[in-house]
């Protein structure tokens, strides 16, 4: 009642600067109506809530005695944000949540959709990526591969953390750190991230157990360059005239590479080389055994 109240209200409101009765005898109405409703609306939804009781140990039992199917709509989105379409999402979801609730929550969702083909099917690499992948890397041969010379294949799928976001793509790539206290020692867990902000992380990770060692040293890394970063930002031209002026062999493409590859340690790498020989085997592409062993290393 108070919410149909919210319309002659807003026609109200559009027509303030010529008030007549019309208004007034709304008003006369739905004010009244509106506070008294509500307010023995609040009051007893009060007392509902100052005695409710609830038993949160039953509760879960009875979600488990459903045998996981109060997630079956969370099933049905996920099955379509992995490109499945709908129709075949509600058909897979309810011919497994048909049988959990056949056997009265005796048998799993999850162990239902686990064993599902149209579910839990393997990634795989596809004929069309593997060609996608031999194309690509042709463009960089002498001698073309092909589908001959594929040993093995592999296919993963990258793990996103479960923010509660409505779509894959708007889940956070972040990582996402949690220090486990509940079993004795201490363990911090680490979820998502990409290789790109692993110096973060790690500074991200000594916050989280500082607690655990309150003697840590502060932070350090974000002042310090990585090896072989130790010369400025606009630096890199007089680097490669560098390198090339002390080793005449190298080319300025080669000296290039080896400057954004290693930086100051370029010239470490290359030590007292007076020629390529120096260098070892050459495997193509000015990569040596030199270069080899110093990666190794």
């Amino acid at each position: 009642m108070v919410r149909s109240y919210a319309l002659p209200a807003m026609e109200n409101v559009a027509l303030w600067h010529e008030r007549d009765i019309s208004h007034s005898s709304v008003e006369r109405m739905i004010g009244p109506d509106a506070t008294i409703t509500l307010d023995f609306s609040l009051g007893r939804l009060t007392g509902v809530i100052e005695k409710l009781l609830i038993y949160p140990e039953r509760m879960q039992k009875n979600l488990d005695r459903m045998g996981g199917l109060v997630h079956s709509q969370r099933v049905l989105l996920a099955l379509t944000q992995a490109g499945i379409s709908r129709e075949d999402s509600y058909r897979i979801v309810q011919r497994n949540a048909m049988k959990v609730w056949e056997s009265d929550g005796q048998v799993a969702l999850l162990d239902l959709l686990k064993a599902d083909p149209d579910v839990s099917v393997k990634p795989e690499c596809t004929p069309e990526e593997q060609r996608y992948l031999i194309d690509f890397i042709n463009g960089y041969l002498a001698e073309p591969i092909s589908d001959d010379d594929v040993v093995w294949t592999y296919s993963g799928v990258r793990p996103l953390y479960d923010d509660g976001a409505t779509s894959a793509s708007a889940a956070t790539r972040d990582y996402v750190l949690k220090l486990d206290e509940s079993r004795g020692a201490p363990a911090l867990n680490i979820f998502g991230g990409k290789i790109t902000t692993y110096r973060r992380l790690a500074e991200s990770a000594l916050d989280e157990i500082a607690q655990v060692f309150p003697k840590l040293p502060p932070k350090w890394t974000a002042g310090v360059p990585l090896p072989g970063g130790d010369f400025p930002v606009d630096g890199v031209d007089a680097l490669v005239d560098q390198l090339e002026r002390d080793y005449p062999f190298l080319t300025a493409r080669w000296a290039l590479r080896l400057v954004r590859a290693y930086g100051t340690e370029a010239k470490t790498m290359l030590g007292a080389a007076k020629s390529r020989a120096d260098l070892g085997l050459d495997f193509g592409s000015d990569l040596t055994q030199r270069e080899v062993e110093w990666l190794i290393r």
